[in-house]
Parts: C-alpha cells; sequence; structure tokens
C-alpha cells in the first residue's frame, strides 16, 4: 500500500476520504487539521497563557505535543496541569506517570493538584460511598469525576494566570455529548455549550481535536510517544452512561464511514439554528459558590452535598 501523497510505504487507511498515508504525511494532514480548528473557531489569541488538562492518555498527551509545537511559532505560553483523582491501581499509577513522562520530555512546565487535598477525597472513596449510600452507581461516579476535576482545573488555572484552558476532547467525545443531549431531550445543554452564555468565573475553553477521529488521535500518539503505555482503561468507565454511545458511534462508523463528522457538522447546524432565535431564560448564579447555573445551585455544588463535603 503506497502512500497518497508521496508514494512510500503507508501505514494507516483513512476510509472516509480513501487516503493511504505515511507516518510523515499522516502527521502533516493531522496537524493541519488540528490548525483550521483552531483558527476556523477562534480558539487562540496572541499573547494567550494555556493550561493543557493531561491526564496521561493518549487525547491529552498528543495535544501537549501538538500544542507545544504550535506555540513556538507563536507568541502563547504552554504549560501541563495534571488532577491526580485518586485511583489506586495500575490505571492511576500508569497515566500519572505518563504526564510526568511526557512533561519532561517536552519540557514542559507541570502542575499536579490532587482531589485529596482540594475536595478531601478521592475519586476511590466518592466511589465506596456512593455504593455504600445507594445515590449512584459507576454512571454516577463519571459525573462526580468530570464535574469535580473541571471545577478544579478551572481554579487552578485561573491562579497559574492563564486565559485559556486546553481539553483534549477529540471528534467521538463531541458526537457522544451531542446524541446524549438529544436522547435525553435536553436541548438547552447545547446552547450552554455555546458562547452565547459566557460566565466570567469561567477560563475560556478550547477543543483543537474536536474534528479528529478518535483512532488517529491514537496514532498520532503512538508516532510521538512509542515509548509509553496508553492502553489502560478506568476501572469505572466501563458502565458508564457515554460509553453506550461511544459503541453505537463506534458501529455506525464501521460501516459507514465518515459518520462521525456527519454528526459534527448536525451538532453545529444546529446549534447555529437555536441560536438565531435562543432568549437566555433559566440562568441564576448558584447560591453556595456562586457560580453561573440553571437551578438554585450548580452541578459542582450539588455533587459536595451529596458527599457531605460542603
Amino acid at each position: 500500500m503506497q502512500c497518497t501523497k508521496c508514494k512510500k510505504e503507508a501505514v494507516i487507511n483513512l476510509r472516509y476520504n480513501g487516503l493511504n498515508l505515511c507516518n510523515a504525511c499522516f502527521v502533516e494532514y493531522f496537524e493541519k487539521r488540528a490548525r483550521a480548528t483552531i483558527r476556523n473557531f477562534n480558539m487562540l489569541n496572541i499573547g494567550d497563557k494555556i493550561a493543557v488538562g493531561l491526564s496521561g492518555g493518549k487525547d491529552s498527551s498528543s495535544l501537549l505535543y501538538f500544542l507545544k509545537n504550535f506555540s513556538e511559532k507563536r507568541r502563547t505560553k504552554i504549560l501541563a496541569m495534571t488532577i491526580d483523582v485518586g485511583i489506586n491501581d495500575e490505571y492511576g499509577s500508569s497515566t500519572l506517570n505518563n504526564t510526568k513522562e511526557v512533561c519532561q520530555k517536552l519540557g514542559i512546565e507541570h502542575h499536579i493538584y490532587s482531589f485529596k487535598d482540594e475536595i478531601g477525597m478521592t475519586i476511590d472513596e466518592i466511589h465506596l460511598k456512593i455504593c455504600n449510600n445507594k445515590f449512584g452507581g459507576s454512571e454516577g461516579l463519571c459525573t462526580y469525576c468530570g464535574v469535580l476535576r473541571r471545577d478544579i482545573m478551572n481554579k487552578k488555572a485561573k491562579e497559574l494566570g492563564c486565559s485559556k484552558l486546553a481539553i483534549a476532547h477529540n471528534l467521538e467525545d463531541e458526537d457522544q455529548a451531542f446524541l446524549m443531549n438529544i436522547v435525553r431531550g435536553d436541548i438547552e445543554r447545547i446552547i450552554w455549550g455555546s458562547s452565547l452564555i459566557k460566565d466570567a468565573k469561567m477560563i475560556p475553553r478550547i477543543k483543537p481535536f474536536i474534528k479528529s477521529p478518535e483512532d488517529e488521535v491514537k496514532f498520532y500518539a503512538k508516532i510521538n510517544f512509542p515509548e509509553l503505555n496508553f492502553e489502560h482503561i478506568c476501572p469505572y468507565r466501563k458502565d458508564a452512561y457515554r460509553k453506550t454511545f461511544k459503541d453505537i458511534l463506534n458501529l455506525l462508523n464501521e460501516k459507514y464511514p465518515g459518520s462521525n463528522f456527519q454528526i459534527f457538522e448536525s451538532n453545529n447546524k444546529l446549534k447555529n439554528l437555536l441560536l438565531k432565535d435562543y432568549k437566555i431564560k433559566g440562568v441564576h448564579f448558584c447560591k453556595t459558590c456562586g457560580n453561573l447555573c440553571s437551578g438554585e445551585i450548580c452541578k459542582r455544588c450539588e455533587l459536595l452535598k451529596n458527599l457531605n463535603l460542603i
């Protein structure tokens, strides 16, 4: 199999457009799309200081590598921020070690914070409390992990003087969120995810990989970090609600290559249609912490109250 662009031996086939690419041409193709995403969605400005959320997985490690090279030609500063949620197993130790090795290899300033220090409990302890009190299962735990991790990242990025927070969501991540909102009938959440409703307390989040398929991000990670193991899976992930949609998307894209891109475009079209006539309503400030929310208290405070932490 020859590379479509340079005729060298190809190492990857992109079924949705028929391209066969060698390592070098794939990297060029992948990075060109990420740069276009940054430009088309106006993600960065000259002088930005960007905190990259680094979990130690393939997506965030790839994003840090890409943004490090991207920033060298522009007047932006990059640092990495890791939230150690406290999973005491091989997955937890492996991903944390990955973050340290990636930052050392790239020469990136690295800040590590933990659930234990910031909220008083590890995710293992939260899981045990959820099970003992029977107010949620593994699906609920993923909500706790995601909401509380985002809150800590936002707070620490502000303390570090950052103007943007870079998140390594890939194309499938965006599609899964969109489909979950549709199935739940939660159209409002699509609006809240837009730039229409702004919260001065939240640092703007950017997602340069939102048009990059997960398998391509994984391939990019293997090229740039061949020495690292990205195969460990979170022990709490297997029963997550989101995983159902991940499996559906994988089946759909296997049968109809390019479906992930079409769903992404449908998401944007629907969002733009909703934004034309949308009247802002149901916007409040959390009576506990003052964060923007749709109810009396924000999700972060609701979860911490469940755990008796506030």
